[in-house]
């Protein structure tokens, strides 16, 4: 029987013997976040963890300097979140699509993120505390 089940394996067409499995390739972005850029057929996914905790899809993102936040803009529908390491929270910071983010400034001293988008769409400032 074991034979029999080895040589069908051998005369399996190769799309059959092909691994679903996609490649992912993760990124080691400082103060314990990560990306993981995983390729499909339909293109690259990137995904945002800190640790082991996955955060999002994203599009763009920006680490604090303290590395104590993380601002990233969602895939596909575009709203911006926070992450707080202290308190593993993920705050939904929008609640529609403005435009893709081009920057994010940091200012934990009064505590604030502003993030810049493309479209000349207005700046906005965010609360990190």
């Amino acid at each position: 029987m074991k034979t029999i089940y080895c040589l069908l394996l051998l005369f399996l067409p190769g799309s059959l013997m092909a691994s679903e499995t996609p490649e992912v390739e993760s990124i080691n972005i400082g103060s314990g976040f990560i990306v993981k850029k995983t390729s499909t057929d339909e293109g690259q996914i990137r995904q945002l963890y800190y640790g082991e905790n996955k955060l999002g899809q994203i599009g763009t993102h920006s680490i604090s300097p303290s590395g104590h936040y993380a601002a990233f803009q969602d895939v596909p529908a575009g709203y911006i979140y926070l992450y707080r390491v202290d308190d593993n929270h993920i705050e939904q910071l929008t609640r529609e699509f403005i435009a893709p983010t081009r920057k994010y400034t940091w200012d934990e001293t009064l505590e604030i993120v502003r993030i810049e988008f493309t479209n000349n769409a207005k700046p906005l400032s965010f609360a990190i505390e």
